[in-house]
């Protein structure tokens, strides 16, 4: 509960400062490829990779810098690996829910390209599944992410970035994102 609350007060003092600033919504549409490890098995790593789709709603507070919040889940179920290889009894991981509020830095390179860092928490809650029993999991943590904006038009957008977004008691998740951004 402290975490959203913190989260919830970056978005908000983010939109209080912005307020003189000359206003700029955008929105994301993006599709993330994450793979999670987990060194923390007696037996061995354990792997899985997830398919995410978020939706981002940025509010630009200057010509540099703007809040986010975001919020996406799951696509399909993983298999959860051991040492690379499917087990006995399969286990099944699905991505719920993700949410999180970042700031985010950004310089333009060109008229048509951006280059921006990303940092802020969030969180994700997955739930791992056997034949015969299911366990919720919920992980809180900073993320950063680096990435590039290539703009269409004035109004739209493509964006592609990499983010870690767990590093925490031997388990880290990170990936990859595309998608397409529309600015108000």
């Amino acid at each position: 509960m402290k975490n959203n609350v913190m989260c919830a007060a970056v978005v908000l003092s983010g939109f209080a400062f912005g307020a003189h600033a000359q206003s700029a919504v955008y929105t994301e549409a993006t599709y993330w490829q994450l793979s999670s490890t987990s060194h923390t098995s007696p037996s061995g790593t354990t792997s899985a990779e997830g398919k995410v789709a978020a939706a981002i709603v940025g509010y630009q507070l200057n010509e540099n810098f703007s809040v986010e919040g975001m919020l996406g889940g799951g696509l399909s179920s993983s298999d959860v690996k051991l040492n690379g290889a499917t087990q006995t009894n399969p286990v099944t991981q699905k991505l719920d829910l993700a949410y999180g509020a970042y700031v985010r830095a950004k310089t333009a390179l060109t008229n048509d390209v951006e280059i921006f860092a990303r940092v802020g928490r969030s969180g994700w809650h997955t739930t791992a599944s056997t034949a015969s029993a299911s366990l919720p999991s919920h992980l809180y943590d900073w993320m950063y992410s680096a990435g590039l904006n290539y703009n269409i038009n004035k109004s739209t957008y493509l964006t592609g970035s990499w983010a870690s977004i767990y590093n925490k008691s031997s388990t880290k998740v990170d990936g990859y994102s595309l998608g397409l951004g529309f600015r108000f």
